[in-house]
């Protein structure tokens, strides 16, 4: 089965742009990238795109003046990130789910429904 994720593919650049370069990429080579993503870096499939560093870390290569943006989200509820991609480096940034104190000041009566 494997573990599906969504995921859209931005530049720090218009969404022209990010069109261009998906259209001059090998659609062999980067298969699951097409399989994943449109060719405007939307959403196309939930997929098992497991290489999609590796893809984006060479692809950033071949555009050293690009930041690439790749959001994702899992089928886990708190597995949701933002990458950005640049000449060959990666920044990762993992959602943070916070949740406030107890407060019992903010307790508040609510009818039982039957």
């Amino acid at each position: 089965m494997g573990y599906q994720t969504t995921y859209t593919l931005d530049t720090d650049i218009s969404d022209r742009d990010v069109n261009e370069i998906l259209s001059v990429l090998d659609k062999e080579k980067y298969n699951e990238l097409f399989y994943a993503i449109d060719e405007s870096g939307r959403t196309y499939n939930s997929s098992k795109w497991y290489e999609h560093e590796d893809d984006l870390l060479e692809i950033s290569l071949l555009y050293e003046d690009v930041v690439f943006h790749l959001y994702g989200e899992g089928e886990n509820a708190a597995d949701v990130w933002h990458k950005y991609f640049c000449n060959g480096k990666i920044q990762r940034c993992c959602a943070k789910i916070e949740f406030d104190s107890f407060d019992p000041s903010k307790l508040v009566f609510q009818e039982v429904s039957k």
